[in-house]
């Protein structure tokens, strides 16, 4: 992964000691007199159990000036404070992703402390992570496991359905979150995946890096309000989600549904990556027709393509229907999780039922229930959802013959 050019200062607070056990990785955006209470605190967490750390704050674009005089806080543990100065504000995995890849490049020995500035995860259980840490012989990321939340009722209601939807779309459970201490030898294998670079814990799973727990309770902010609501939790969930673009449980799910109509010549429209395909394509079809428009994906997906060598006849292009000669006739045409995205979704419809060939069919996976759209839609970049009556509304007589075996459900 490539560092983004960034400013440095550095704050030293005393001298480095001969032997500090950890360097830790603390994004900002804006919370500096959190950041500041939790250095304080830190501090004395690590000084209490005789360990030291230098640490290293990811000013991600602040809009709020950094105060860097860390002096009059008289710290002693920390031993030294450098500002890594972010010239835009690139979000906090992000943050995360360079904080770390610069901080191996510093050192490549020492392990690395992830944590929030804002003091939700608690300095106290600093010293603990590092204990277990020791007990798994520096080999394992240790990460802190919430059993216990400390937001509304409402924020714990929805984080419960953001666990459980979580689960259902990828097999895997919401259990951690960014607070964590990793070895050198695991941020060494990180640093060059590129999922670090949207989601940190859950590139760890992804990467297949051996990994621990301890239960911790989270703390609450040391200064101002929690940024962290349903619209934002929904952003992060995506991000940990496109990390697993695989989401085997319900692509197994609903490809069992599809595949039996799907065969012959098939087209693909808005195909991405990719992460659906293998899913879908079966051995009755004589040819598969990957459509992009996004030549980026487009590359993904010829890279994602190449690991499945068994699906023979599978060809990609880089376009939309309306760069399709009208004598393209296929069998099968596909709108997975498409169709939802366009404004002109009728005249999309139209276009398509052009290159249908005789016997052939429409098939669409979207979102259900126009009362369920939500900022979680928002968020995905939905313009609508659908019923079988809105999805045939305002279609012609020959797209709604062709959409017989349409396919609707409620999950976004």
């Amino acid at each position: 992964m490539t560092v983004p050019s960034v400013s440095q200062f550095d704050a030293r607070v005393g001298e480095t000691p001969d032997q500090v056990a950890f360097i830790a990785a603390i994004p900002v955006f804006n919370d500096w007199a959190a950041a500041r209470l939790l250095l304080s605190k830190l501090d004395t967490a690590l000084r209490a159990a005789n360990l030291r750390v230098q640490v290293i704050l990811i000013d991600d674009g602040s809009t709020v000036p950094a105060e860097l005089d860390f002096r009059e806080l008289n710290l002693e543990a920390v031993c030294s404070i450098e500002v890594l100065l972010l010239r835009r504000n690139l979000g906090h995995q992000r943050a995360i992703a360079i904080g770390l890849t610069y901080a191996h490049h510093q050192t490549k020995d020492l392990p690395i402390l992830v944590m929030d500035a804002d003091g939700e995860d608690s300095p106290g259980d600093v010293p603990s992570l590092y204990r277990k840490f020791q007990e798994e012989l520096g080999q394992k990321v240790i990460f802190a496991k919430r059993s216990k939340r400390s937001e509304s009722l409402g924020f714990r209601v929805f984080y419960q359905i953001y666990k459980l939807t979580y689960r259902m779309l990828t097999g895997f459970d919401v259990n951690v979150g960014n607070f964590s201490i990793a070895p050198a030898i695991a941020v060494d294998r990180l640093v060059v995946v590129s999922e670090l670079w949207s989601h940190y814990a859950a590139a760890v799973h992804k990467a297949r890096i051996l990994y621990a727990t301890i239960d911790t309770k989270r703390d609450k902010r040391l200064d101002g309000e929690s940024r962290m609501n349903f619209v934002a939790l929904v952003i992060h969930g995506l991000s940990a989600i496109s990390v697993f673009s695989q989401a085997t449980n319900w692509k197994r799910y609903y490809a069992s549904l599809l595949r039996p109509y799907i065969h012959g010549r098939v087209l693909e429209v808005g195909a991405g990556i990719g992460g659906t395909t293998p899913y879908l394509w079966n051995r009755t079809c004589s040819e598969w027709v990957c459509l992009e428009p996004d030549r980026r994906l487009l590359e993904k997906l010829r890279a994602n393509l190449a690991s499945h060598p068994e699906m023979t006849g599978i060809e990609t292009s880089v376009g939309t229907t309306a760069d399709i000669p009208n004598s393209e006739k296929y069998d099968c045409i596909l709108y997975i999780d498409v169709l939802e995205h366009l404004e002109q979704d009728r005249a999309e419809l139209d276009k398509a039922s052009n290159f249908v060939a005789e016997g052939g069919r429409i098939i669409v996976l979207s979102p259900a229930h126009q009362w369920l759209f939500s900022p979680f839609d928002a968020a995905l970049g939905h313009v609508r959802r659908y019923t079988r009556k809105t999805l045939r509304t305002g279609a012609s007589t020959t797209v709604n013959d062709l959409l017989g075996h349409g396919h609707i459900v409620p999950l976004g």
